[in-house]
């Protein structure tokens, strides 16, 4: 069967290039489209097994199912495909400027960049059958198989990737007011709302060393003389926003635990947290700041039991044993044997904080045993 499919023809650099429209018949066909996944009987392959989770992530979104019910399923990013042919596709200009029907009959488009996004749409079709008739913007190239491993190369890992900042405000700011946002909340995602009440205050209130040094979305003054992007600071709350005490506080007593949380790191570290100058260090940076919130639950319990309120001064003395021997020195970012040595990877996160964790005093016994 003949499969023609209207095109534009660029060139660059002497190489074709066609963008089109796909839809079922093409991206549905799991014969005419792959992808070169790396396999012990495919070990020249270059792409990763996809995951089963965003598969179904993206099939769900083109079904208009569960959390994205109210949402209208669009998709304006291309997906890239390659032809590995030794000579050029059959192009039929129809106007003398670039613009005609493409053949693809009999040739395989191996998935260059929209990987999940091909794997979600074969998912939906197979549910929703009329979902074939969905078009996809596609890019199809000539390449040879190294010049598409490159292209590949190039598309994951130079590409600068989108702040998610501003659609996490977006979307907890209106928890309540979509499909998407009660989702969220049924999940148990809605923290995350709180969260950024709590960075909002810690950015606006002086006397602690968060005042204007997390970069939000249109913050003022850019984010200049800022330390950490809103997103990896909301994240490194989770461990106090989704557990009791803390996920029951107000906004109020949150900022004043981690104001007194921060002043006694400074106490203890003030090295670090000279102006200007804590660039040079990694507390306050991405892997810092998660394994320092990681471990305040377990810090706030100790100094709790050290009084009938958790103090500034009883903080400062759970923290002493931590910083006894990893002073200023350890938290330098040039400092291959410290903190920095272990990266701000989810990985590198877990090895810092058990590391931590391990220098604190033995947890006594419960006094609700």
């Amino acid at each position: 069967m003949n499969m023609m499919v209207p095109a534009i023809r660029l060139a660059q650099q002497g190489q074709e290039l066609f963008i089109t429209r796909l839809s079922g018949d093409v991206l549905g066909d799991e014969k005419m489209v792959k992808a070169d996944i790396r396999t012990d009987r495919n070990v020249e392959g270059y792409q990763r097994e996809r995951s089963d989770t965003r598969v179904r992530e993206f099939s769900r979104f083109l079904r208009s199912e569960d959390e994205y019910k109210d949402v209208k399923p669009t998709c304006p990013n291309s997906i890239v495909l390659n032809v590995r042919g030794k000579k050029p596709l059959t192009f039929r200009d129809s106007n003398g400027h670039g613009v005609g029907m493409l053949d693809l009959t009999d040739v395989v488009l191996w998935e260059v960049d929209g990987q999940h996004r091909v794997g979600g749409f074969q998912d939906a079709i197979h549910e929703k059958p009329e979902l074939g008739a969905f078009d996809f913007p596609a890019v199809i190239m000539n390449l040879d198989k190294v010049n598409e491993a490159a292209t590949f190369f190039l598309i994951n890992t130079k590409q600068q990737r989108v702040s998610t900042d501003l659609c996490q405000r977006i979307l907890t700011e209106n928890l309540e007011k979509t499909t998407l946002g009660q989702a969220l909340v049924a999940q148990g995602k809605d923290w995350t709302k709180k969260a950024l009440e709590v960075i909002d205050a810690l950015n606006k209130t002086q006397g602690q060393p968060w005042y204007r040094k997390i970069i939000t979305p249109g913050g003022e003054g850019g984010s200049r003389g800022r330390m950490i992007r809103q997103n990896s600071f909301l994240q490194s709350l989770r461990p106090l926003l989704t557990s009791e005490p803390y996920k029951s506080m107000t906004v109020d007593d949150l900022l004043k635990l981690l104001t007194r949380y921060w002043n006694a790191v400074v106490a203890r570290l003030p090295e670090c947290f000279v102006e200007g100058k804590q660039r040079q260090y990694v507390l306050q940076k991405s892997a810092g700041v998660l394994a320092l919130h990681s471990i305040a639950p377990t810090i706030f319990e100790q100094a709790r039991r050290m009084g009938p309120i958790i103090t500034q001064a009883n903080i400062e003395t759970v923290l002493a044993h931590i910083f006894t021997d990893s002073g200023p020195e350890y938290w330098d970012r040039h400092n291959a044997q410290g903190a920095a040595a272990f990266g701000s990877s989810n990985k590198g996160v877990r090895f810092l904080t058990s590391q931590l964790v391990a220098k604190l005093p033995a947890p006594e016994a419960s006094p609700l045993v």
